[in-house]
């Protein structure tokens, strides 16, 4: 486990904790004041601690591969995070605080368990790219989806998994271009207003 101490630190800018037996953060951690990069992947915390949410100086956090099943509220305090990475888990939502996170610009998704695109999504202003891919269930609510990524404001990117591309014009390949034609829609549209977002089709944006 981390010193009880480490808040002394408070200089330190970076900490990777990843791939360490870790089962909980001592509170002592808020005192890491200039933290700016944190490194919560493969490790034994079943959540990510409030203590987190009270590092107001950090831009990103990644909690890969970590058994997650939700996010805490207190993340929405992060008031300068810029990227969060928080693929391969078993998340299905996100928190509403997060409309606070103003600055977020990057939310990788990739490879969780959501089906509905989180209410939240629309109310990111600076959120530029999300990455989805391995959301097998997303094929189940495709209108829904595009209604997210019309309704984020700075959107200019998707990333979603090879076998489920979209395109600026419509959605094509694999599952999702089947889904989409079975509500109705064409690859011609009807949903033009995608096309200033790029969809890319990759397996490895977490």
């Amino acid at each position: 486990r981390l010193p009880a101490d480490i808040g002394r630190l408070t200089g330190l800018k970076e900490l990777d904790l990843s791939r360490n037996p870790l089962t909980s953060l001592p509170e002592s951690l808020s005192g890491l004041t200039a933290l700016e990069w944190l490194d919560l992947s493969k490790t034994r915390l079943t959540d990510i601690p409030d203590v987190v949410g009270s590092l107001g100086a950090l831009k990103e956090l990644v909690a890969t591969t970590a058994g997650l099943h939700a996010l805490p509220d207190s993340l929405g305090r992060l008031e300068n995070l810029e990227r969060l990475l928080v693929g391969y888990n078993a998340l299905t939502d996100l928190p509403e605080s997060f409309e606070e996170l103003t600055r977020l610009r990057y939310l990788g998704l990739g490879n969780n368990a959501l089906s509905k695109p989180p209410r939240v999504l629309a109310k990111l202003p600076a959120l530029r790219a999300v990455s989805l891919f391995g959301n097998k269930d997303i094929l189940d609510s495709v209108d829904e989806w595009v209604d997210a990524f019309e309704a984020c404001p700075a959107l200019t990117t998707v990333f979603v998994g090879y076998g489920a591309a979209f395109t600026g014009s419509g959605f094509h390949a694999g599952g999702l271009k089947a889904a989409f034609e079975a509500r109705g829609g064409t690859s011609d549209g009807p949903y033009t207003s995608l096309a200033g977002v790029r969809i890319v089709a990759t397996n490895a944006a977490g």
